[in-house]
């Protein structure tokens, strides 16, 4: 069976690829670390609401059947306090922006969420073969 004309497959293939770019990315951002005037570069952050949106998928409401049901929670009503805070690095010496702790941290925050997106690409699938007949 052709998976990749599945919405969600689609939507996996293109988290992966966007975080292999962001790691090459990070990788060059660590290897010019003492360059002068070199600014750390990142890739905006993938607008998974925008994909579901483009992907031709139906909106799918919540809807509440009975009284005693839990509804959804607003983003206002969120039991977690939502905090901005600008970055605001030091300059080194050689004059660029380049923080190698904090790159590092997205390094390894990128490899858990490609090993998360891998991870759930594998059961995607197995679960597919399953529903099919095909183990």
């Amino acid at each position: 069976m052709d998976y990749s004309n599945l919405a969600l497959i689609n939507m996996m293939q293109t988290r992966m690829m966007y975080l292999g770019d962001r790691q090459n990315l990070l990788s060059q951002n660590i290897a010019n670390i003492d360059t002068p005037g070199y600014r750390a570069r990142d890739l905006q952050a993938l607008d998974f609401k925008r994909m579901v949106k483009n992907s031709g998928t139906r909106r799918v409401a919540l809807k509440r059947t009975d009284a005693d049901h839990i509804g959804s929670v607003a983003a206002a009503e969120s039991m977690f306090p939502m905090e901005h805070r600008p970055h605001s690095f030091d300059t080194k010496p050689v004059k660029n922006d380049v923080n190698a702790e904090e790159q590092m941290m997205k390094v390894q925050q990128t490899a858990i969420e490609y090993q998360t997106t891998t991870d759930l690409y594998k059961k995607t699938v197995a679960m597919m073969r399953t529903a099919i007949g095909n183990n």
